[in-house]
C-alpha cells in the first residue's frame, strides 16, 4: 500500500503544443512536490488532462491538507511560504505562474483547508491555419 495513490485521466486527443519542456516540467514539478507535501498521512493526486475547444486543461488535484481562505491570494507572490524556515525558499508558485505566463496560458487555483487542492492550468493550442 502507497502513501498517495496517483489518478491519471489523461485525454487521448491532446494536439502536440510547442513549449519549452525544460521549464513546463519544473512547473509541474513544483505544482507536483505542493501537493505531495501537503498530504500529511495517506492521500489521492489526480491528474487530469482534456482539450476543451483551442486549448488544454491540465487538472492536479490533491487530498492533502489546502490553504487557507486568508492567504490564498498571496500564493503566487514571490517569497512567500508557509514552510518552516529552511523548508522552502516560497518561490515555487512563483516561478510556476511567471512559467505558464510564458506560454501565454492561465494558472488557478481552488483550495478548501482540510479537503484540499485543485489547480486548473489552461494552455492555449496554436491555430495552424
Amino acid at each position: 500500500q502507497f502513501r498517495i495513490q496517483i489518478v491519471k485521466e489523461f485525454d487521448q486527443n491532446i494536439p502536440k503544443i510547442l513549449l519549452n519542456d525544460g521549464r513546463v516540467h519544473q512547473a509541474f514539478l513544483n505544482l507536483l512536490s505542493n501537493a505531495i507535501q501537503s498530504i500529511v498521512n495517506e492521500g489521492t493526486i489526480s491528474i487530469i488532462t482534456q482539450k476543451i475547444s483551442n486549448t488544454i486543461e491540465i487538472k492536479i488535484k490533491d487530498t492533502g491538507t489546502g490553504i487557507p481562505k486568508e492567504i490564498l491570494s498571496k500564493i503566487f507572490d514571490p517569497f512567500f511560504t508557509t514552510k518552516s524556515p529552511g523548508k522552502g525558499t516560497g518561490l515555487g508558485l512563483s516561478i510556476t505562474y511567471q512559467i505558464i505566463k510564458e506560454c501565454r496560458g492561465n494558472i488557478n487555483i481552488e483550495s478548501t483547508y482540510g479537503v484540499g487542492t485543485e489547480v486548473l492550468i489552461q494552455l492555449p493550442i496554436e491555430s495552424s491555419e
